[in-house]
């Protein structure tokens, strides 16, 4: 058995039936694409997990992988893939298959993403863009509301996480949306100060619901300490999970249904704690 069967294996008591099946998909690599599953917080603030066909109000999971990830969508929707995303959090790559929408939509930023000023000017365009330096990535780049005035970034900061969940036996991936960057950022920081790691726990996920300045319910996703993990042999598969996907949650493409709206009206969130803000309420910066 690999390291993730291990470690599920010890989580749980698996039957006779079940470790001989997760044996046996080892060697079943040329069977199909494996879709790792998906973990979403329902829209609408309702608090609710979606948890592939089931809902869940909380849940316990070892995050194996915690990635940065950024996506670009022009227009309020998001509906549609991003037309440029950055799995890695650093280098964006461009979308060649961008909607006619997309494209008028990009073209009405005061500051166009390089990519968008390229294609008008029929010139190539590059492999990546740094996004570093990206105009999209500035504050004030917003234009998907309020006629184009918005003072956040026209870029949505996310992160990825690779999932161990309790009682399941394949790890599954979740998008953190902007609105729950600072607690997930502040969590990892108490730990590290603790010298331990988000790796190295148990982390229960809940949901506290807020409203935005228009009224509307979204909801953050809240993280705490469950329990840690001890057992030096746990620890060790868990590294050697994060060896084994690292590379793998680092290029998986960045999707539309990684990001949505929250609310609906695309409001901004503050950088500094994570609430949806009326834009004049945004720093001047």
């Amino acid at each position: 058995m690999n390291a993730l069967t291990k470690f599920q294996g010890g989580q749980i008591q698996l039957t006779e039936a079940e470790a001989l099946i997760l044996a046996e998909m080892q060697d079943d690599t040329a069977a199909f694409d494996m879709q790792p599953a998906r973990v979403k917080v329902a829209p609408g603030g309702i608090g609710q997990f979606l948890m592939g066909d089931e809902t869940a109000k909380s849940f316990i999971a070892t995050v194996a992988i915690s990635q940065k990830i950024r996506g670009y969508w022009p227009d309020s929707g998001t509906g549609q893939a991003p037309i440029c995303s950055s799995p890695d959090g650093s280098v964006g790559i461009f979308n060649h298959e961008l909607t006619d929408e997309q494209f008028k939509a990009a073209t009405s930023a005061r500051n166009p993403h390089p990519g968008v000023i390229l294609l008008t000017e029929n010139k190539p365009l590059p492999e990546a863009f740094s996004c570093a330096t990206c105009p999209m990535n500035q504050w004030g780049s917003e234009h998907q509301r309020r006629g184009g005035a918005g003072k956040g970034k026209g870029c949505k900061e996310m992160r990825r996480l690779l999932l161990l969940i309790d009682g399941w036996a394949l790890p599954a991936v979740m998008a953190l949306p902007p609105t729950s960057i600072k607690a997930w950022d502040n969590y990892c920081s108490a730990l590290a100060s603790k010298r331990n790691a988000y790796f190295g726990v148990k982390t229960k996920f809940t949901l506290d619901s807020a409203k935005a300045q228009g009224g509307e319910t979204y909801n953050i996703v809240q993280v705490v300490v469950d329990s840690p993990i001890k057992d030096v042999e746990q620890l060790r598969l868990v590294s050697e999970i994060r060896r084994q996907y690292r590379e793998l949650v680092s290029q998986m493409p960045v999707v539309a249904e990684e990001y949505e709206t929250v609310p609906s009206n695309g409001a901004t969130v503050d950088s500094n704690t994570g609430e949806i803000l009326d834009d004049s309420q945004m720093p001047p910066f």
